[in-house]
């Protein structure tokens, strides 16, 4: 007995021109970062959109807000690692 594949509908992949991976992937998460600075920006609203990763979307957008990366000339890749690393260190 044969069983037939469906085809999978193909879906449009956002354009990311400029943006980081994570902020072009989840827009949810997007959108809420942009409040980041208001006194009701909600860190665990943004935690569970994030799938527990809001420290690290939290710590790029700080970084990126206030122009540190430029005006301290960091590597993006590796903060990002640096972002991720404080991850696994606030579980253990």
């Amino acid at each position: 007995m044969k069983r037939l594949r469906r085809n999978k509908q193909q879906k449009s992949e956002p354009t990311c021109d400029g943006l980081l991976l994570d902020d072009c992937y989840n827009t949810q998460t997007t959108h809420m970062l942009e409040k980041i600075s208001d006194w009701s920006f909600d860190v665990f609203a943004l935690d569970k959109a994030s799938n527990g990763r809001a420290l690290f979307h939290v710590v790029l957008k700080l970084f990126q807000r206030h122009n540190l990366i430029e005006k301290f000339n960091l590597d993006m890749i590796k903060l990002m690692k640096f972002a991720s690393k404080l991850l696994t260190m606030d579980c253990q």
